[in-house]
């Protein structure tokens, strides 16, 4: 085949290379019950533009952005870092969320104790707050 305009034959070669420039992780449901969020990824580059600029105008919508920091917690294990789906435990029975002792038949709850806290404290020698819920939600890392 004959191209005439060699530059777009390049273009049109070089496209199939091109990686899109964002890329949608996951929904997530927003405060207002009809309306989601959406976690994107995109290049850092591009996100400080457009963190320079505040909003995005897209089909007449305006639209609204900030960083993510989506952190993972593992359900089974109380642990940071991955989900249950990739939990090593997860054959073991999953943790209390609020004492972190393994849920048996015959568990009874003592005094919440963060498990994570407890880890940290050994660790890193420091006698942070221990005890809350593992898996409380928005908790202060200090």
């Amino acid at each position: 085949m004959k191209v005439k305009n060699l530059e777009i034959a390049i273009f049109c070669d070089s496209v199939k290379d091109i990686q899109p420039l964002v890329k949608v992780e996951f929904p997530f449901q927003a405060r207002n019950k009809e309306s989601r969020h959406w976690a994107v990824t995109i290049d850092p580059s591009i996100f400080k533009e457009l963190w320079l600029k505040q909003d995005l105008y897209f089909n007449w919508s305006r639209l609204r952005f900030t960083e993510f920091i989506g952190i993972r917690q593992c359900r089974t294990c109380g642990v940071f870092g991955h989900t249950t789906k990739y939990c090593d435990d997860r054959d073991k029975p999953p943790i209390c969320e609020n004492c972190s002792m393994l849920k048996t038949e015959n568990h009874s709850c003592r005094l919440p104790k963060c498990k994570n806290c407890t880890i940290a404290n050994e660790k890193f020698k420091r006698n942070w707050h221990q005890h809350r819920a593992c898996l409380t939600r928005g908790m202060n890392l200090i």
